[in-house]
């Protein structure tokens, strides 16, 4: 983190203006600082901590049955679906006779025993450095697959993109003239984007600014759906601030001075009863219960 925050600091390119000061420093081609930061990763990865052979774990029951399973319904149906052999396979595991499925439990819980001894022998093995980077590498591993997820989900929802920059812009628009694909314009227009003209940089920008607001529109009703369907985590807090209730807000604030003012008043609570509350109470009620017990007498 450290470091592709430095190479990012690094190589932020200085601004140019047009006349009336019109800021186009974002129309310089960037730097691939992607490529920098891998190349300084890979002189760090030499330094990493060499770690002993981590012992595998056993392959379950059904897992193994599958992976022997699959290779005899694909020679039936060599024109099957990944998801129709799944399927097959796992109709297959329920259906099939239980001194097979036991042998595949026994044989599994032979293998667990070998494992967990093996384990034991590797966390010996391990010294306080090890464990230390060990648990660095388990982080960054839930991270990545947490940030997956969410670039899935999102994927999944159809949030807005944002648009590209002019200088990508460029690229797009010269790849569909000379048909070509993008990574071979890459280099050689590079430096033709540098020579362009300001007044056709200039076109770029705009270009640029129009898709950036109709981003932003986008993005708006985009959120305001998702607070509607209950997605809130994936709302910037911005909007979140914007999107609520002035009415609920309001009207919190006055219930909470409210209460105040009456606290202040009686000294207590108002769901709270005095003790001269609570004795008339009981007389009350006193009164109420010896008047019933006169009647049920009388009759």
């Amino acid at each position: 983190m450290i470091s592709r925050s430095i190479f990012s600091k690094s190589f932020l390119l200085g601004k140019c203006a047009f006349p009336n000061n019109f800021n186009v420093r974002f129309l310089i081609p960037k730097i691939n600082v992607t490529c920098l930061y891998n190349a300084f990763s890979d002189q760090k990865s030499q330094e990493v901590i060499q770690l002993p052979e981590k012992p595998k774990k056993p392959v379950p029951p059904f897992l193994r049955y599958f992976q022997e399973h699959r290779i005899h319904v694909l020679q039936e149906h060599p024109d099957w679906k990944a998801t129709e052999v799944a399927r097959k396979c796992s109709e297959d595991w329920k259906n099939i006779h239980s001194t097979i499925k036991q042998r595949y439990e026994n044989e599994y819980k032979e293998a667990r025993a070998v494992y967990a001894k093996e384990y034991l022998d590797y966390s010996m093995k391990l010294t306080e450095e090890q464990r230390v980077y060990i648990k660095e590498l388990s982080q960054e591993k839930k991270e990545i697959s947490k940030k997956r997820r969410t670039r899935q989900k999102l994927k999944e929802l159809k949030k807005p993109k944002k648009p590209p920059s002019p200088y990508f812009m460029y690229l797009m628009d010269q790849a569909q003239i000379q048909n070509k694909k993008l990574n071979e314009l890459m280099s050689e227009l590079g430096s033709q984007w540098e020579n362009l003209p300001p007044s056709e940089k200039l076109h770029y920008a705009n270009r640029r600014t129009e898709a950036w607001a109709q981003y932003n529109k986008e993005l708006e009703d985009w959120e305001t759906k998702m607070l509607q369907e209950g997605h809130s985590e994936f709302v910037r807090v911005k909007t979140l601030k914007e999107k609520r209730p002035m009415s609920s807000k309001k009207n919190t604030k006055n219930a909470i001075q409210g209460e105040k003012k009456r606290k202040s008043k009686t000294g207590t609570s108002p769901n709270t009863e005095t003790e001269k509350q609570k004795k008339a109470k009981g007389t009350t009620e006193k009164e109420e219960n010896i008047s019933r017990a006169d009647k049920i007498k009388d009759e």
